[in-house]
Formats: C-alpha cells, sequence, structure tokens
C-alpha cells in the first residue's frame, strides 16, 4: 500500500496511476503535457513525495496551472472529497480547486464559490 507525503502527492500520484493504465486521456496540449511530465517525484523511504507548487514555481519560474487544474478535476472524482468542502451541503459541487493554505483539494458549491474565490486569491506562493 502506498503512503503519502501529504495529499497534493497522493492526488498526483493518482494521476499518474490513471494515465498508467490508460483511464485517461490527454487533450491535445502541448503545455499541459510539459506541466504534467515535469513535476518532480522522490521517495523517502517508503513515503511517496511530489514537490510542491512552491518548489516546481522556484525551479522554472512559472506554475504549473493547466497541470494542477487537470489533476483536481480528476481527484475531485476520487471518493475521499466530500461534497463541498466549504459548507458540507449536498448540493452537486460546481468546482475543483486546489487549497493551497490548507494543501489539500476542494469541491466548493455554487453557493461557497464566490467567497472561496475570494479567499483562495489571497493565496501566494511567496
Amino acid at each position: 500500500m502506498e503512503r503519502f507525503a501529504n495529499q497534493w502527492s497522493e492526488m498526483w500520484w493518482h494521476l499518474r496511476k490513471k494515465a498508467k493504465r490508460g483511464e485517461i486521456a490527454l487533450p491535445p496540449d502541448k503545455e499541459l503535457a510539459q506541466e504534467l511530465t515535469s513535476l518532480r517525484q522522490s521517495r523517502e523511504g517508503d513515503v511517496i513525495r511530489v514537490e510542491s507548487r512552491a518548489e516546481y514555481y522556484k525551479r522554472t519560474g512559472h506554475e504549473p496551472t493547466k497541470a494542477i487544474a487537470f489533476a483536481v478535476s480528476l481527484w475531485a472524482e476520487h471518493a475521499t472529497l466530500p461534497l463541498c468542502s466549504t459548507c458540507g451541503g449536498t448540493e452537486p459541487p460546481l468546482v475543483a480547486m486546489w487549497d493551497d493554505a490548507a494543501d489539500r483539494a476542494i469541491r466548493v458549491c455554487q453557493v461557497c464559490l464566490p467567497a472561496t474565490i475570494a479567499r483562495l486569491k489571497g493565496d501566494t506562493l511567496a
């Protein structure tokens, strides 16, 4: 059984496994493919770790925004995420996004979306 340093690493590993099994198809986007293949992964003992957004940014000079959007959209389908990460409501979620401050993927319903976007805009990679 795999162990992960954090949910970020688990999300990327989940995407990697789905791709290896042929369960996903990439759109014809060279930038997306480049971002997906340039994220560095490592093992620390038996723990899998993927470099953080900040580490990727420091190494490459840009954020892997397309890769994050792609990975989070697939990860949101993963059964471990609640319907709405903000209110816990039962309405179907509208969007999935990565919350840097909480270091996790979230799903947000239409009601919670404006406040969540405003809060996430304050997140920086400093």
